[in-house]
């Protein structure tokens, strides 16, 4: 989610699954949970789509980072900056909002603020996500120095990184067993990480064939199939791990072939571009708009939250976000030499 694509050249691919990915969790998943009148929206159906939206995320930002190269310190050195001075400073903020807003329980501040709130089975309300990818992001420099040594192997390329993949995902399931008093999800949405950073190269247009479209699509209809084994809650379940590989694949993999070259309205741009502001600061808005005066029945509830909140909540993110990129722009830029 904090990544966004080179600017010299926009894949609008990306930005339409990340601005439908973020109207998924904002505008419907955790809108509705405002609207104390409309029940029933969480069902089989919605949790298994909201388990492949977070993978999409996930693997959307393993695949942007897939495309770095790193082969030394001072380039670890580097990545790790400027990913730490993109998220921590909004997260940060969003995290004492969230605390003035009662939306973190006793003790959570210290451990999130820490960024070791997923090595609890107690991570904050929504923003365990960015205590995960900073996780995520810690491997990154190890998985980007692993992918680089397959260019020297002499197997096929594609058959190396697929080998290397389902290893690195094996051996997180079994982390994910042993491991206990660890949130689930680090080990569910881990994998997708590795899907994106590892197979980065083949997954853009012209490499995207048809074939491959295919062979994924009955990989996620089996492991949709299988997640239905797990009785309990879908999106803490290690049962989910195909699902939330195969998904964000299939989906990656369509919007490759199909919408890398489209031209897409101003406010699908807007939105891609804020979303990371948005996942950060949309609960606190919410509460602005629902806790006085809130309607009683469904009806006038939708339309508060999804006519009056929403657009506030995109407003205020993307001028967040641009406000936020300009400053770092100004502090990162070097000092003009006297004379």
């Amino acid at each position: 989610m904090p990544d966004s694509p080179a600017p010299r050249r926009r894949d609008q691919a990306i930005d339409l699954m990340r601005a439908t990915c973020i109207l998924w969790i904002v505008g419907f998943w955790h809108l509705l949970g405002y609207a104390p009148s409309i029940d029933g929206y969480k069902n089989d159906l919605t949790y298994r789509l909201t388990v492949v939206v977070l993978g999409l995320f996930v693997f959307i930002s393993g695949h942007l980072i897939g495309r770095a190269r790193i082969t030394n310190a001072a380039e670890v050195w580097r990545f790790y900056r400027r990913r730490m001075v993109r998220i921590y400073p909004p997260y940060l903020a969003a995290l004492l909002l969230f605390d003035l807003c009662g939306l973190l329980k006793p003790g959570q501040f210290v451990g999130a603020a820490l960024l070791t709130a997923s090595f609890s089975l107690e991570p904050p309300l929504t923003l365990w996500y960015i205590s995960m990818i900073v996780v995520f992001y810690l491997l990154a420099p190890l998985l980007l120095l692993l992918v680089h040594s397959l260019s020297k192997s002499p197997w096929r390329w594609t058959a190396n990184r697929l080998v290397v993949c389902a290893g690195i995902i094996g051996l997180n399931v079994l982390l994910g067993r042993l491991l206990g008093g660890v949130d689930p999800r680090l080990f569910l949405y881990f994998p997708s990480f590795v899907a994106g950073l590892v197979l980065s190269p083949s997954l853009v247009e012209p490499r995207v064939s048809g074939r491959s479209i295919a062979v994924t699509a009955l990989a996620t209809v089996a492991a949709t199939l299988f997640s239905f084994h797990h009785q309990a809650r879908i999106d803490e379940s290690l049962s989910a791990i195909p699902l939330a590989v195969f998904g964000p694949l299939l989906t990656f993999l369509v919007c490759e072939r199909w919408g890398r070259h489209l031209r897409l309205p101003p406010l699908i741009l807007a939105i891609s571009t804020a979303s990371f502001f948005m996942y950060l600061f949309h609960r606190p808005i919410f509460l602005l708009f629902t806790s006085r005066g809130f309607p009683s029945s469904a009806g006038p509830q939708l339309a508060v939250l999804l006519l009056l909140a929403l657009p506030v909540i995109v407003a205020a993110s993307w001028t967040g976000q641009a406000l936020y990129d300009a400053a770092v722009q100004r502090l990162q830029r070097p000092a003009t030499a006297p004379g």
